[in-house]
């Protein structure tokens, strides 16, 4: 194989432009579904401890429909039956609301969880591409030295020699970070998945639910 088999193309310069754009995008959309991710699991978090001290509010409200029972029985002048059956529709609508948040918070838990993993991959994804730019930069850097030094009647052979090599090192190593930034795109692909389903869980929660 020749060294111009080894100088990047046209379309590879051109790509060196394009793969830092993509870089910058992807740091930002990590750091966006970074703040997604964290908001997810605070509000996971909320709604875990509002279910829970829901859940001792409903207990201390089934003592007063025990107590209203027995006031009603009693005859009390102040709690009547009209009373009784208000509260127990109250704690009827309540035990529905803590049974439905439960199911929510736990299907935001899961989505936060798939969004960590989502993010995880997208920030190794954006460092290949960075690090690919930067091989790119070097075996343009590279091809220009060599075709500089080619046009001048100064250039050694000896020179010569090494530019090619470093031309065919720095190729070698844009091909490697090309393959690392595929691997690493099949997580985010994966990630991606896991977040649809997450998503899709958490809509099929809420259209179920019957109030």
């Amino acid at each position: 194989m020749g060294i111009k088999e080894d100088l990047p193309m046209d379309e590879e310069i051109n790509d060196i432009q394009l793969t830092k754009k993509l870089t910058n995008s992807l740091f930002s959309l990590e750091s966006n579904e970074e703040n997604v991710m964290k908001g997810i699991k605070d509000l996971a978090n909320r709604m875990k401890k509002s279910n829970h001290e829901m859940t001792n509010y409903l207990s201390l409200q089934n003592e007063t429909v025990r107590l209203y029972i027995q006031l009603v029985n009693r005859k009390s002048d102040i709690i009547n039956n009209q009373d009784l059956m208000k509260i127990k529709e109250h704690v009827k609508r309540m035990e529905k609301t803590v049974s439905v948040q439960h199911e929510i918070y736990n299907s935001f838990q899961e989505m936060g969880d798939s969004y960590k993993e989502y993010h995880k991959t997208l920030k190794d994804l954006a460092k290949s591409f960075e690090k690919l730019n930067k091989k790119q930069k070097d075996w343009h850097d590279s091809a220009a030295e060599l075709s500089k030094a080619q046009g001048s009647q100064m250039t050694s052979g000896q020179k010569l020699d090494k530019l090619e090599k470093a031309v065919n090192k720095q190729k070698r190593e844009v091909m490697k970070y090309y393959d690392d930034r595929k691997h690493r795109d099949g997580f985010v692909q994966h990630a991606m998945v896991r977040i649809n389903q997450a998503w899709i869980k958490l809509k099929n929660v809420i259209k179920t639910q019957e109030w």
